[in-house]
């Protein structure tokens, strides 16, 4: 639609005297909307293929760790939950993985801290040791901050492109107002702005209406200009009248009868 509208301004603002909105208006809205666009499908695609998957993988290594740090811990503590868990990390009486991400983030550090304490319940060959919990927390830390990082940029970008095309709208909208007080609803210059004939949308009564409107306008504005120009005949009749008999000079029969006729107005 704007492309259109920007068209119809190019071709026909200077003939139909619209002032307000210009084509390079709407070219620059266009395009600000249109960039705007593309910045929020890039940030979007982003967190699609880069930040969401480095999330993914990180809590995929965060379940790894705790699932072989529980085996190697139940070689020691047992298999089933005690208070000696609790040391390690398991607060809420259960050996299970926990179901939030935060909370696997937690005990991933706490286990990190208990091997670090009891290097002795270490078994390198599993992964499961202080130094790899420390990493795999640190790398699940960083892309959880990455992926709040991606929602706040997202909604700033998200912002920014609704403001560009709220922006755009307006233009447009300000467009049709200007346009609706030099074309009839059945004019045929609004196809070149894209647009519709708006009294192809009427029924056959509501085009008769229309009609009639706009021709009792067109009757009005044609009075109102015989008027004027009859009224400007008639000051200059009255000037001449003044002119005569300031100099004395005699009037014709025509200009003494259009005189009568002036002064009896």
């Amino acid at each position: 639609m704007a492309e259109g509208v920007k068209e119809g301004l190019e071709k026909h603002q200077k003939t139909l005297g619209t002032k307000h909105h210009s084509a390079k208006d709407v070219q620059k809205d266009l395009d600000s909307a249109r960039a705007k666009q593309q910045d929020y499908q890039a940030v979007r695609a982003e967190s699609v293929r880069v930040v969401n998957p480095a999330l993914q993988a990180a809590d995929s290594a965060a379940r790894t760790y705790i699932k072989c740090s529980r085996k190697a811990l139940g070689d020691h503590l047992g298999e089933q939950w005690s208070v000696e868990y609790a040391e390690a990390g398991y607060v809420n009486n259960t050996l299970r993985i926990p179901f939030s991400v935060a909370e696997r983030e937690t005990l991933v550090k706490a286990l990190a801290s208990y091997f670090e304490t009891h290097p002795e319940y270490e078994v390198p060959a599993r992964g499961v040791t202080a130094q790899n919990g420390d990493a795999v927390h640190k790398t699940l830390v960083d892309a959880r901050q990455a992926a709040r990082d991606m929602v706040t940029k997202q909604k700033t970008s998200k912002s920014a492109r609704d403001q560009a095309v709220a922006t755009l709208r307006q233009r447009l909208i300000g467009v049709l107002k200007e346009l609706r007080l030099v074309l009839t609803s059945d004019s045929p210059t609004w196809r070149a702005f894209g647009l519709n004939v708006p009294a192809d949308r009427l029924s056959p009564a509501a085009k008769e209406r229309a009609a009639a409107k706009a021709k009792e306008k067109a009757d009005a504005k044609a009075k109102a200009k015989a008027e004027k120009e009859e009224l400007k005949a008639l000051e200059d009749q009255l000037k001449a009248l003044g002119k005569a008999r300031r100099r004395g000079t005699p009037l014709t029969p025509a200009a003494k009868g259009d005189s009568d006729v002036a002064l009896a107005v």
